[in-house]
């Protein structure tokens, strides 16, 4: 049987869910304001499928589509399985459609002949897909390669056909991590830059202000900001950081038609004025035009890594990652590492924070907004005790139901005997219960694995 923990109950009226870039990335909360009873949702592990094939496989990212399924997008190295269109065993772009029955509809593999990896998908107000990764390929679908990885955006029809893709990057390291469909029809994505290697260049003129960007070079990695028009035409590029890493891994468009990019920084200089540790939470928000309005670090004297945000439902912003440390803005740790979520108000300063998990090692990946006070979090855990009840193996995924004051409602642990991890979840409003993805390297306890490593899908009741 498939371990699970159970703690309270969940929350009786939510509404519908948003995704991880908020209310413009995957827009289902804004998309449809009728409440949706929860009474009878228990926190119980219905259904949980293995999906893959005897190599690596791994869905990060998933959305809630209008006609009701779900489409998610990750990167497999497998041939077999469930990949029925691939030939070798680089990593391609993963993309797949399934039902609430967790039934799969289509899976499709997307990129080139080397390393290909998506991360992050969005739908949009017509109906198509839009997702962002990072691209080392030159060839298959993939038009251009600048020199080691590039940013790769693809939009895709609903059935998974390619409709426009490109690259952007230099000769360096340059990932895409998050995106999010914008006000004017256009998408914003975030990443990182390696600056040394671009020399400097990745920043363009901004918009409607007509200022020049053309700045020294940083240092290993900025923060990455893209403007897309709906063409996917590169209407501005931004970079933000310091002289060491600093990566963003997620992306909201903020009511002013700005935008918040999150992630963490490891500098001390340039961008970041008031470092705390080794790596930072950092927050970086600008305005409609790419000009920087304010920045703000988060955590102590150790390691803080953030990995999604949302809005908060009082114009302010939840930043949700993992901490090592034991003071500064850290005021209450449990264990090796936790969970840890800050809230921001409006101008980045810091309402509060909380920590979540056990003694051991904890962390959190994505953060949705159910309604205005309800969120559910995805992680992984290697707790039994605090907020975990149980624990099966090397690490269990993790799911935390919260209000807006960031109090637990419920929390649910489930996996096998090896590393199992909670990417993402949304609110199936339809049938009013989760739907999940992950990974999973276990072959016990319900998990059923084909290869090195399975994405999972799951449902919780």
């Amino acid at each position: 049987m498939i371990q699970r923990t159970y703690l309270l109950v969940f929350i009786i009226l939510l509404n519908l869910s948003c995704s991880d870039s908020d209310d413009n990335a995957n827009a289902e909360a804004d998309n449809n304001d009728a409440p949706v009873n929860l009474e009878n949702l228990n926190g119980e592990l219905n259904t949980l499928k293995n999906l893959g094939g005897s190599n690596e496989d791994d869905l990060l990212s998933m959305t809630r589509t209008d006609d009701g399924n779900f489409v998610a997008i990750g990167f497999t190295k497998s041939t077999d399985g469930d990949i029925t269109d691939k030939m070798t065993t680089d990593a391609d772009f993963w993309v797949v459609k399934f039902n609430d029955d967790l039934e799969l509809i289509w899976s499709r593999t997307l990129g080139g002949s080397d390393d290909d990896r998506g991360q992050q998908i969005v739908e949009t107000a017509d109906g198509r897909l839009a997702a962002i990764g990072f691209s080392r390929s030159d060839d298959g679908d993939v038009n251009g390669n600048e020199g080691f990885h590039d940013f790769w955006f693809i939009e895709l029809s609903a059935n998974g056909d390619i409709l426009k893709e490109k690259n952007i990057g230099f000769s360096g390291n340059d990932r895409g991590f998050g995106i999010t469909n914008t006000d004017d029809g256009g998408y914003f994505l975030s990443g990182f830059l390696d600056v040394t290697a671009s020399g400097g260049q990745g920043n363009d003129t901004a918009g409607r202000s007509g200022k020049r960007y053309d700045m020294p070079k940083h240092g290993v990695g900025e923060f990455w900001g893209i403007k897309l028009a709906a063409s996917g035409d590169v209407e501005w590029r931004r970079y933000f950081g310091g002289s060491n890493n600093d990566r963003s891994y997620a992306v909201i468009q903020t009511d002013d038609g700005g935008f918040l990019m999150s992630g963490h920084s490891e500098s001390d200089d340039f961008d970041i004025t008031q470092p705390n540790g080794s790596y930072d939470f950092w927050a970086v928000k600008l305005k409609p035009d790419g000009e920087l309005e304010w920045q703000k670090n988060l955590g102590g004297s150790s390691v803080e890594f953030a990995y999604d945000l949302c809005k908060s439902n009082n114009s302010g912003y939840f930043i949700i990652g993992d901490t090592r440390s034991a003071n500064g803005d850290v005021s209450q740790p449990l264990g090796n590492a936790d969970a840890w979520l800050v809230h921001l108000g409006p101008q980045g300063n810091l309402d509060w924070e909380k920590t979540y998990g056990g003694s051991n090692f904890d962390s959190a990946r994505a953060i949705k907004r159910l309604d205005a006070s309800t969120y559910v979090i995805a992680g992984n855990s290697q707790s039994n005790d605090i907020d975990l009840r149980e624990n099966a193996g090397q690490n269990d995924a993790w799911l935390l139901i919260i209000d807006k004051d960031g109090n637990v409602n419920n929390s649910l642990s489930f996996g096998g005997s090896q590393l199992d991890l909670a990417n993402d979840v949304v609110l199936d409003s339809d049938e009013a219960q989760l739907i999940g993805i992950g990974s999973s390297e276990s072959q016990d306890m319900g998990f059923n694995n084909k290869g090195d490593k399975d994405a999972i899908i799951y449902k919780i009741d």
